[in-house]
């Protein structure tokens, strides 16, 4: 399947593709990433195992589904919800376990909420239309996941500081979807 407006639609027929596999594969890594962080019979190293291995499956499934055109509609919907589960739900446990400062929090889970909340205003106002990933999302979903993976090291110091560079990232790469998403819209109109 190429990379064109067709796939955009979500056929469930495709979850057999190894890049949704591996999309798959990072949802279910998130509740076990969130166990052994509150679990006191875990290090922080293993979270850390975890949440590495979530990271290179996410890299891994966008350079094969590029790579070997297996770029699909249910791709392009699990691999973002996978981003944003993953990094919702582990910076509600960091928070909550006073690893993280509560700006923090709110800034990064506020602005994943409102993507979440753009998909499916995008779905239902342009017509099957998902925006891939950019390059700022990118950016600041490789920070988050440097950020945390120094964290969980014991690297605070270097840790927290970059979690703010990471906020400012999201904040460029959402108002980067704002322009892109307004963009679509006035082209719609215009048809």
């Amino acid at each position: 399947m190429s990379n064109n407006n067709n796939n955009s639609n979500i056929h469930w027929s495709d979850i057999t593709k190894i890049p949704n596999l591996l999309s798959l594969f990072r949802l279910f890594l998130i509740p076990l990433c969130v166990y052994t962080f509150v679990s006191p019979k875990y290090e922080s190293w293993v979270p850390f195992v975890v949440i590495f291995v979530s990271y290179m499956t996410d890299i891994l499934d966008g350079y094969i589904a590029r790579k070997y055109d297996m770029i699909t509609g249910l791709g392009m919907f699990l691999d973002p919800l996978a981003d944003k589960l993953t990094q919702v739900v582990f910076l509600f446990a960091l928070y909550v376990e006073g690893w993280v400062p509560k700006i923090i929090f709110v800034v990064l889970a506020g602005k994943e909420f409102l993507m979440m909340c753009g998909t499916v205003f995008l779905k239902k106002y342009l017509k099957n239309n998902i925006i891939p990933a950019n390059k700022f999302g990118k950016l600041a979903t490789g920070l988050f996941y440097i950020s945390v993976g120094l964290l969980l090291l014991g690297f605070r110091e270097i840790a927290i500081p970059l979690l703010y560079v990471t906020m400012v990232s999201t904040v460029i790469a959402f108002i980067s979807y704002s322009v892109i998403v307004y963009g679509m819209l006035r082209e719609q109109k215009k048809h």
